[in-house]
């Protein structure tokens, strides 16, 4: 009889969650394709049709995003090339409502 952890963990196997390619990872590695700074003002929050929403705590730090757009979606391209990100939408959130 197989232990239920592994038995999760061949599930999850099957679906390609743990892929470097697979959605959930962009939400993950955001930090990684993004300097710290702006990691820290920043988070995915959501990933539809090829577009990537991301929510910053500050106008200035949406216009970053806005200026280094094509960049950010140049990395993200590369290393996760299954998403085919086309777009990054930015909303502005205070820290409180975060």
């Amino acid at each position: 009889m197989e232990k239920a952890g592994d038995l999760l963990k061949e599930y999850l196997n099957s679906l390609r969650l743990n892929r470097k390619t697979g959605n959930v990872e962009i939400f993950k590695g955001w930090d990684s394709l993004v300097d710290s700074s702006l990691a820290s003002h920043s988070k995915v929050f959501e990933f539809e049709k090829s577009v990537l929403y991301v929510e910053v705590d500050h106008p200035g730090w949406a216009q970053t995003i806005f200026l280094k757009k094509k960049g950010i979606i140049r990395s993200i391209r590369e290393e996760y090339p299954d998403l085919e990100i086309k777009d990054i939408r930015v909303i502005i959130k205070s820290r409180e409502e975060r």
